[in-house]
């Protein structure tokens, strides 16, 4: 049996950008799978 959550989240500033731009890392490497190489190499070194 498959069970499901939901939970309210209220983030503050700084979470609400962390999720922003990780969501958009996530659209990036959905959308053109071409980046995956060059955003896995930034993410790598840093």
């Amino acid at each position: 049996m498959i069970k499901a959550y939901k939970f309210r989240i209220y983030p503050d500033k700084e979470q609400i950008q962390n999720l922003e731009s990780t969501l958009n890392a996530c659209r990036v490497l959905r959308l053109n799978p071409t980046y995956s190489s060059k955003i896995v190499t930034v993410v790598v070194d840093t």
